[in-house]
């Protein structure tokens, strides 16, 4: 007896098949590749993705080959043409996505000599268990050392550039410690916002500061920051009696002390700057630390700025006139000196 569901609907060979799965491939893989792995946030996971795709573009390869032989072997030869247009395809798109991959290892071996190259001459050096660039004197000889963490999210380096311009007294060294949290979006961070890491952060600035001491023990300590790095600084106040820090630059912080000085603790001199245009940390939140700090008997200078959340000229030129100042604690700003704003 002859099956009728047999005769209407005859067995389609796999190798037919093949061929329309060799045109899908590669729409699948730049869907991929295009849609989701463009839109992830993290590098790790967008170079997955792009793993995945160039996976369905192989596949798509091996399909168009397998209809091409399958229909020279059995036919119908017009499984040919669709076959060999999904072979075209797949190994175009797969030849330029091996070429890109190979571009993007170039450009990271050239970021990664570049890198090299800024270590080179920053002097990057280990503090504190941190990664540290180090700008100016050599720290052993240094007869003040200022540093200065950067902020959320920002390269490492971010604030080498300071150790050049601001106008600080002979034989400073600058540290530019990186923070030990690597973001997903890019940069690196001290902490997360909620708090996660800051104790085990604050405990490696403690020993970079304590490490400086012992390296050059007649050395005077700065210790600053900018954003996140200078709320990390407010928070180590706390140190300053035993680490003989002898003053803190806050650059656009915010009223964070989760760990306050005691209202009868001796405190390092202070200085505060801050743009009264910040829409990131508002400049408010200077205000209250200011007053807060007062209140414990510490000195401040005040640089407010008309600016966003950056770091002005004008604080740029407070901080060298406060470093060099240091040296000079009778000829010191009063406690609630003023610097003019950036006109």
């Amino acid at each position: 007896m002859i099956d009728e569901a047999a005769e209407t609907n005859p067995t389609v060979p796999f190798y037919v098949q093949a061929a329309k799965a060799s045109w899908m491939a590669p729409l699948v893989g730049i869907v991929v590749f295009n849609v989701v792995g463009r839109s992830a946030e993290s590098l790790d996971v967008s170079f997955v993705i792009a793993c995945l795709a160039g996976v369905t573009y192989v596949v798509g390869l091996v399909f168009a080959v397998w209809a091409v032989v399958g229909a020279f072997r059995k036919g119908p030869l017009r499984i040919l043409i669709p076959a060999s247009i999904g072979l075209l395809i797949n190994g175009l798109i797969l030849f330029a996505f091996i070429g890109t991959f190979d571009v993007a290892r170039q450009l990271a071996e050239a970021r990664r000599s570049e890198r090299d190259h800024d270590s080179s001459l920053t002097g990057e050096e280990s503090w504190g268990g941190l990664k540290t660039h180090v700008v100016g004197t050599p720290v052993a000889v240094a007869e003040m050392a200022v540093v200065l963490l950067h902020g959320y999210g920002a390269p490492g380096t971010d604030l080498v550039a300071l150790g050049e311009v601001i106008d600080a007294p002979p034989k400073t060294a600058f540290l530019f410690p990186e923070g030990p949290v690597s973001l997903e979006q890019g940069g690196r961070a001290w902490y997360h916002p909620s708090g996660e890491h800051l104790e085990e952060t604050r405990t490696q600035i403690r020993q970079l500061i304590a490490e400086i001491s012992r390296s050059s023990p007649d050395c005077d300590i700065v210790l600053g920051g900018f954003s996140q790095g200078a709320i990390l600084a407010s928070n180590m106040l706390t140190e300053a009696e035993n680490s003989r820090l002898k003053g803190v630059v806050l650059y656009s912080p915010a009223f964070d002390l989760s760990h306050p000085p005691a209202d009868s603790q001796p405190l390092p001199k202070v200085l505060i700057a801050h743009g009264r245009s910040d829409r990131v940390l508002p400049f408010s939140e200077s205000e209250k630390l200011r007053a807060e700090l007062q209140t414990r008997g510490c000195e401040i200078t005040w640089v407010p700025f008309e600016a966003g959340h950056t770091i002005s000229t004008s604080a740029i030129a407070a901080t060298g006139e406060f470093l060099g100042k240091l040296t000079q604690p009778s000829e010191f700003l009063s406690k609630d000196a003023v610097v003019p704003a950036d006109e």
